[in-house]
């Protein structure tokens, strides 16, 4: 039998106190993705014969706009904890309880480019090949 999911992992790996600061593991996760996919851009785009120093310039303006439309996203489609009869509104700003929405991360992530897209002047088509 093929399982249909990956089960969780132990609630002991969910977070790692360093100090003052607890590390989640689904923000390892996120960080990982991101630099995983900046360096795999990068490498695909000087192949194409782009500029390496292009795709880290787009992606510091992606990448944040990217969280920031994930957490709206989230807030829009799940208002109630924070907005809702005993919510509270200033837990809208704690990112770092979770609630990131990928929608959100891909539209907001997408209107952080774009100025870069036309800034440097990169055809948006030429950036749609990568993805093949």
């Amino acid at each position: 039998m093929i399982p249909t999911s990956f089960p969780s992992p132990p609630i002991g790996w969910s977070s790692v106190s360093v100090g003052p600061f607890t590390v989640h593991a689904y923000a390892l996760f996120i960080l990982a993705g991101i630099f995983f996919a900046i360096w795999y851009t990068t490498r695909r785009w000087v192949e194409r014969g782009g500029d390496a120093e292009v795709v880290g310039s787009v992606a510091f303006w992606a990448v944040p706009f990217g969280i920031i439309g994930g957490r709206i996203y989230h807030l829009i489609t799940s208002p109630q904890a924070y907005f809702g009869e005993g919510g509270n509104p200033i837990e809208a700003l704690y990112i770092w309880n979770g609630g990131l929405g990928i929608w959100g991360a891909i539209a907001f992530g997408a209107l952080g480019n774009d100025p870069q897209h036309a800034r440097l002047d990169i055809d948006r088509q030429h950036c749609a090949l990568l993805a093949n």
